[in-house]
């Protein structure tokens, strides 16, 4: 006859555990008790977990005070990530071990997003080094380029605008300056034939 009275003891060899999404994962709580004790679990909002197609509940029996808890979880979902507790009760007290379950990443996705990461970085270095390179000239100085809305032909237009004004402005100087001139010849004549009209000559 058993007379050892031992208080539930959980231990949690891991209590924190990681798995991806789809794949399956064992939660493990150890238990020492006596006499021997009731063992469930239960998710951290009270609700008890109950075997099933997704869940596998067994017990293994390390000696007459000990047993192994497990709990293995198949096709993992994101409902399944949060805490779940192991508990241990017998008519001396009860006792209680928590495990918090994360989600994972799987390899393969984060080599992919590594690899997507990877490229856009690339894309955005070619870029600039397109852009840097385009506005430099032989000497190493930057300069500003044309953007890409630029009309053909508009620096030859530019150009002819330029020297259209250049010979409208020369056109001008050369009329103002005729019309100058054609201005003192006929003040120059008027005055010579005023002159001769009052001389003694002609009285």
């Amino acid at each position: 006859m058993d007379t050892r009275y031992v208080h539930p003891l959980v231990q949690v060899p891991n209590q924190l555990v990681g798995a991806p999404v789809l794949t399956d994962v064992t939660l493990v709580c150890n238990v020492e008790a006596s006499p021997k004790a009731i063992n469930y679990w239960q998710r951290e909002n009270g609700e008890m977990i109950i075997a099933g197609d997704r869940y596998v509940l067994t017990e293994k029996e390390v000696n007459m005070y000990a047993m192994e808890m497990v709990l293995h979880i198949r096709r993992l979902q994101t409902s399944d990530f949060g805490g779940y507790k192991c508990i241990s009760k017998n008519s001396i007290g009860d006792t209680e071990g928590t495990i918090r379950l994360y989600e994972m990443e799987r390899p393969g996705k984060k080599n992919q997003r590594e690899d997507d990461n990877e490229v856009t970085k690339n894309e955005a270095s070619y870029k600039e080094s397109r852009q840097e390179d385009g506005s430099r000239n032989q000497n190493g100085r930057l300069y500003k380029e044309r953007g890409s809305d630029t009309e053909p032909g508009s620096g030859c237009q530019s150009l002819i605008i330029y020297h259209n004004t250049i010979l409208m402005l020369f056109i001008t100087l050369l009329v103002t300056f005729a019309t100058s001139a054609r201005r003192a010849t006929i003040t120059t004549a008027t005055t010579t034939t005023t002159a001769r009209t009052h001389s003694p000559s002609n009285l």
